[in-house]
């Protein structure tokens, strides 16, 4: 595999020019939309802008699908239970992945863990499910029949591109897909499924069903380049990779790219008295579950600081995690799995372990250098991804660029954006929103003329959170409520004005 991976710095130039008819009509792609489940909710936008236009760019974050939890949590009695229960909602071994890798190779920079994934130390903990795999080729689907509707190849054609991997073939031909991930084996695996249902046929089997050995790579290698190996050979160039850039330039993960920095922002923030005095109202809340759940008290976690004394994300998980495969919270627990009172007493945990994750990421991303470090760089690579579509004038194939990340990442750029339903400190959105396991946050360039001029006059920006637009804080005060880019470049600047003026927050 020899693509180069697009930067922001340098950018790579964009091959096979085409012209383009404009069309007079509309599209959206509802079905899509409507399939792809409540992954977190948000409040719709109003703006016209909801449904005009045509995709002539996608910039898509995703989180990982369905995982196992991060650690094993319960006491040592019922260790080997836990294991054997997540041990057997994952794949067998490696052979999936290099399956998966024969299709979309991946390419690790040297420079994360001499080239090696991060989470594969403690399996069967913190690995993609048989689960988390369907969903993220789900949503691959989602999105193939979004943009070959909706996407700029779809302009003229009367063509159904929708069935039987011809959509794939058409994103394929017509788009520049580049795709980068963090380096963590759950999210390489995550974005390779999702290049699946992209890419592929609309197969229904689960990958549980295909158990590996049933993935021929050259025959969906075919499949996904039928068209173009009518006219030539298949070049292994052609194929979709995943990347994993250099950890010092990597502008998806802020904790890996420069942990010294981030140990000292977060810190700047779990020392205010503010911070101090809530979290301790949690400190109750957190005695409670470490007498059922002692893998809270396990040494060597990351807990980031606060009097509550525990890492909520691990706790989190432990209500996530069950809840997604429909078992009881208190199995494999403290005391027998049909105790009736320890079942009710996690229960009414849950929610409150959720709200205070999320109150404490709140109280990071209104720290405004923290928060210009994890998100400015993200939202500064697209502003120039964009300026280079759009510089290119329709001739040549239009950048789709998919980058898989995690609930944190997802959290911060809507917190670097703006977002509305997060802006209220006594609203309860926030408290209830965490970026579920295949949650999307889509940044889509539209033109709304074809006629020429000012990118302001062309173009608008729509920003999409599971399939539902996002409005932001900066266009509460605009009449058409319409995102250009001269305002995605203003709240950028302001992101990092506020947090010091570079890439780093400071």
């Amino acid at each position: 595999m020899s693509r180069p991976p697009f930067t922001a710095a340098v950018g790579r130039c964009l091959l096979n020019k085409r012209k383009r008819p404009y069309p007079g009509a509309t599209r959206w792609v509802s079905s899509a939309s409507a399939s792809s489940g409540n992954r977190g909710s948000t409040r719709p936008s109003t703006s016209r802008s909801d449904d005009d236009g045509i995709v002539e760019g996608v910039f898509l974050f995703h989180r990982h699908g369905d995982r196992t939890p991060a650690r094993r949590l319960v006491p040592d009695t019922y260790a080997e239970h836990e294991n054997v229960f997540w041990t057997e909602r994952i794949p067998k071994g490696a052979s999936l992945y290099d399956s998966l890798s024969d299709l979309f190779p991946t390419d690790i920079h040297f420079s994360n863990n001499d080239g090696k994934f991060f989470d594969t130390r403690r399996a069967p903990y913190g690995f993609l499910t048989w689960k988390g795999m369907d969903q993220m080729r789900s949503v691959g689907r989602e999105c193939a029949l979004r943009y070959a509707r909706l996407g700029h190849q779809a302009i003229g054609n009367k063509d159904n591109y929708c069935a039987d991997g011809a959509a794939g073939r058409e994103l394929l031909k017509h788009w520049d897909i580049q795709v980068f991930s963090t380096c963590y084996l759950r999210t390489v695996k995550s974005v390779q499924c999702f290049l699946h249902g992209l890419l592929g046929t609309d197969d229904q089997r689960s990958y549980e069903e295909f158990q590996g050995c049933d993935i021929k790579a050259q025959s969906l290698r075919d499949e996904i380049a039928l068209e173009a190996a009518r006219e030539r050979p298949i070049d292994p160039n052609d194929l979709v990779g995943v990347y994993v850039r250099d950890r010092s330039i990597d502008t998806l993960n802020a904790f890996d790219r420069n942990p010294d920095l981030m140990k000292d922002l977060v810190s700047e923030v779990v020392n205010t008295d503010h911070f101090q005095k809530h979290d301790a109202l949690a400190k109750p809340l957190a005695l409670k579950l470490c007498d059922l759940l002692p893998g809270l008290l396990a040494p060597g976690q990351k807990l980031f600081g606060g009097p509550s004394g525990i890492n909520w994300i691990h706790a989190a998980d432990h209500f996530i995690c069950r809840r997604s495969h429909g078992r009881p919270y208190s199995e494999f627990c403290a005391g027998t799995n049909d105790d009736r009172r320890i079942e009710e007493a996690l229960a009414s945990m849950r929610r409150p372990v959720i709200q205070h994750l999320a109150w404490r990421f709140r109280q990071w991303y209104k720290s405004a250098p923290l928060l210009a470090a994890i998100a400015a760089p993200p939202l500064r690579e697209i502003e120039g991804q964009i300026r280079q579509a759009i510089d290119n004038g329709g001739e040549r194939r239009a950048p789709m660029v998919i980058y898989s990340c995690h609930d944190v990442t997802i959290l911060s750029i809507l917190y670097g954006l703006g977002a509305e339903f997060l802006e209220d400190d006594d609203s309860n959105d926030w408290k209830c929103f965490w970026p579920s396991y295949a949650s999307t946050l889509i940044i889509e360039l539209v033109r709304m003329k074809e006629a020429k001029g000012d990118v302001d006059d062309t173009h608008i920006l729509r920003i999409i959170v599971n399939g539902k637009p996002v409005r932001l804080v900066a266009m509460q005060k605009k009449l058409d409520k319409d995102l250009r880019l001269s305002d995605f470049s203003a709240i950028i600047d302001m992101l990092e004005e506020a947090g010091g003026g570079d890439d780093n927050g400071r």
